[in-house]
């Protein structure tokens, strides 16, 4: 539990300390060109079985974000007190949240398969893999980066004669390198020579909105 010195009032009443409480900004997720959604946050620390609506709870706090709908990343969204009140709690921390504002992703493009059928995503160990993708907004619109994406160092999985287990893998590391565009088009062509045959392979690409993407591709 928590101990409170219970300061007297000027009349000599000992009062009761409010319980503290924290809002924390709730994150939210847009494709890029959408609206912003309205800032909300959750309260808790409640004491007594007590919820935000049994509560004596009023108001509601005021968050804010200065994000830009047409330009990928992440944006703090920051909650204050607004109208918020209470003779039982006191509203003592507030946790910034963020907005995601991500590009539209429709996956790798041909001659990659990104649901990982095995069938189609094995190349010849040696031979050059084109790993091409587009990047749109809400409305489908090609739109293009401020920097090319990098490639990220291939990782090395198990055997193609088992199925795919990419489980407890880390996360790609940069190799360096980028996909440059071409067209409307990212591209970047792997060239095979020196990664053992007979293995699977995650390919990875990190966006500057923050996600990572990936698809799965054996060498034979």
């Amino acid at each position: 539990g928590v101990d409170y010195i219970l300061p007297p009032d000027p009349d000599g009443i000992v009062l009761s300390p409010k319980a503290p409480l924290a809002i924390t900004a709730d994150d939210k997720t847009i494709v890029l060109g959408e609206s912003i959604p309205a800032p909300t946050a959750t309260i808790s620390g409640f004491i007594s079985g007590e919820t935000l609506t049994t509560s004596d709870v009023e108001g509601m706090a005021e968050c804010t974000t200065n994000a830009d709908p047409n330009v990928a990343g992440e944006y703090p969204i920051v909650c204050t007190i607004g109208s918020l009140a209470s003779e039982t709690y006191e509203f003592e921390s507030f946790v910034a949240g963020t907005l995601h504002v991500q590009y539209r992703w429709d996956g790798f493009l041909s001659p990659l398969n990104n649901e990982g059928h095995q069938d189609t995503n094995v190349f010849k160990a040696g031979s050059t893999v084109p790993i091409k993708f587009e990047l749109k907004n809400s409305v489908g619109k090609i739109v293009q980066v401020a920097t090319d994406p990098p490639w990220m160092i291939p990782q090395q999985l198990g055997p193609i004669s088992e199925p795919i287990d990419s489980a407890n893998l880390a996360n790609p590391q940069k190799s360096g390198e980028t996909f440059k565009k071409t067209g409307k088009q990212y591209l970047y062509n792997w060239k095979t020579d020196g990664y053992a045959p007979g293995y699977w392979y995650r390919i990875s690409v990190k966006l500057d909105d923050g996600n990572i993407y990936y698809v799965t591709v054996g060498l034979r």
